[in-house]
């Protein structure tokens, strides 16, 4: 988006599309191919920070999660799914860094 474009949205938009010229991936620090609200792992005061993946990391990502959420639908206690989700972010931080390290040697 150039910057008269940028300039005509909401400073909501706007800020996300700043942020996006900057950001790396944010498990190896390459070109990020997506991004988003990672939903995971919001914040006390309920904000919610992006996630950017580059092509390599988006993929394994997004498989891990998939595999890792289909287990959270049995979980009816909204309590209960806020600590299962934070599990979950913390298992996928984990394996992300094993998978570039596995990449990358």
């Amino acid at each position: 988006m150039c910057d008269d474009c940028l300039a005509r949205q909401s400073s909501s938009i706007a800020d996300f599309f700043k942020e996006a010229k900057n950001a790396e991936c944010d498990f190896c620090g390459g070109s990020p191919c997506t991004g988003g609200p990672e939903f995971l792992t919001p914040s006390a005061e309920g904000n919610v920070a992006n996630r950017w993946l580059c092509g390599s990391c988006a993929p394994d990502y997004h498989t891990f999660l998939q595999t890792k959420m289909a287990d959270l639908v049995e979980v009816s206690d909204y309590e209960k799914q806020l600590e299962e989700m934070k599990r979950i972010a913390g298992e996928a931080e984990v394996h992300m860094k094993q998978f570039v390290r596995r990449r990358d040697n």
